[in-house]
């Protein structure tokens, strides 16, 4: 039971520092440059136009709540999981070791992508992104 408090607390604050703290530390610096270097001064800083970088900026905004929302979906789907726990089955070490590079090697090569390919499905659902 403390190890499963415990790898939740640890996910969650990763979950929150990934998805929430930095990308808010990115947004904050850029509306510090729009706003205190602007383009009718600063030209050669803003080789777009500015209103493409507040749309950037919304949108960054916008995918990172996607993204906290979903951590946080996976956590609560672990928490019952964790909690069952698994069900310990007596086999030989080879086809242990065969069935479990099947699940966690091939599952974390392919798994991945197709995660990214959803939030990318999801992402272009958002309005004005």
């Amino acid at each position: 039971m403390g190890e499963t408090i415990l790898f939740c607390f640890v996910f969650s604050s990763q979950v929150l520092l990934i998805s929430w703290l930095y990308p808010r530390r990115v947004i904050s610096r850029g509306r510090y440059v729009l706003q205190n270097f602007p383009p009718s001064t600063h030209p050669k800083l803003y080789p777009y136009p500015p209103e493409s970088f507040e749309r950037w900026l919304r949108n960054i905004g916008r995918l990172n709540l996607v993204i906290f929302v979903a951590g946080l979906l996976i956590i609560v789907g672990l928490i019952p999981l964790a909690l069952r726990g698994v069900r310990y089955r007596p086999s030989s070490a080879r086809s242990l070791l065969r069935r479990n590079l099947l699940i966690y090697g091939l599952g974390g090569i392919i798994t991945p992508f197709i995660g990214i390919w959803l939030v990318d499905l999801l992402v272009r659902l958002i309005p004005g992104m």
